[in-house]
């Protein structure tokens, strides 16, 4: 998994929980010894804090007795979140901002789209004709970051598995024109060929479904730095979800659509004529 600044907070959390536990500490024995406040405790802890002091990294080493070599991997940590992510001259909003490396670091990925093609496969002139009839989100402001997040996700060395579900009604929907939508289905038709992406649709002929009550993506994680996770996205923001109960509701969800959907080269050789 590749060290982003967003996971690099995470565990480094997750470390200073562990040398607090460790030391049978609570939280209130560990801001009242170090001096920290509770507050910025409890967002290192979680991972979500805006800025990394390295007296207050040193602080915690001590109190919790770290050996000389932990200390340095907390510092070392330290160090890495606080540098900018590469998508950061994009000026991008924090929780897509989480998203996108939570997306990079997935070993898989599960996505149900319901209006249009799923950001993750959209081409630049699809986006574009997007841009201009819906409001803003502040997610993506830039054309190239689009571009540099589909090559970090499809062109790494060890690429997440990825099973895309899409509504027909995303793939019927003439964004940008005939053209547009033409290049468009013979890129998804590309990426499909790919050994690790599979990509299917839910014909509308087969009714009612598990997930129509809106798209999200699941994200499975191999090495356990974080849970299985649930990004859901409207147009009032985004959210995370990793309790388990709502995450075993997506993907009963999904196995459920999944199981109704067919193979998008199948679907575009009845409806439409690429050639």
């Amino acid at each position: 998994m590749s060290r982003t600044p967003y996971i690099c907070r995470v565990i480094l959390g997750r470390r200073l929980v562990e040398y607090r536990e460790r030391r049978g500490m609570s939280v209130p024995d560990a801001y009242r010894k170090t001096k920290v406040s509770e507050t910025k405790l409890r967002k290192l802890e979680r991972g979500v804090n805006d800025a990394i002091r390295l007296s207050d990294i040193y602080a915690f080493s001590a109190v919790y007795r770290c050996s000389p070599e932990e200390t340095d991997h907390l510092i070392d940590l330290a160090e890495s979140a606080d540098s900018p992510g590469w998508y950061h001259p994009y000026d991008v909003a924090p929780e897509f901002a989480h998203f996108i490396e939570q997306q990079e670091a997935a070993s898989a990925i599960h996505i149900y789209e319901q209006e249009f093609v799923n950001g993750l496969f959209q081409l630049e002139e699809y986006l574009e004709e997007l841009r201009a009839n819906r409001p803003r989100q502040g997610e993506e402001p830039d054309r190239g970051l689009r571009a540099q997040r589909q090559e970090n996700v499809f062109e790494k060395s060890a690429p997440p598995e990825i099973v895309y579900v899409s509504n027909e009604a995303a793939l019927r929907r003439q964004v940008g024109g005939q053209d547009v939508m033409r290049t468009q289905l013979r890129r998804l038709i590309e990426l499909d060929e790919r050994d690790h992406i599979s990509i299917l649709v839910v014909p509308f002929a087969a009714g009612a479904h598990q997930s129509m009550s809106g798209p999200y993506s699941i994200l499975y994680f191999a090495d356990g730095v974080f849970p299985t996770t649930v990004y859901l996205e409207s147009l009032h923001g985004s959210r995370y979800e990793d309790e388990d109960d709502i995450v075993l509701h997506h993907e009963e969800a999904f196995a459920g659509t999944r199981q109704i959907a067919v193979p998008i080269k199948e679907f575009i050789d009845e409806h439409y004529q690429l050639a």
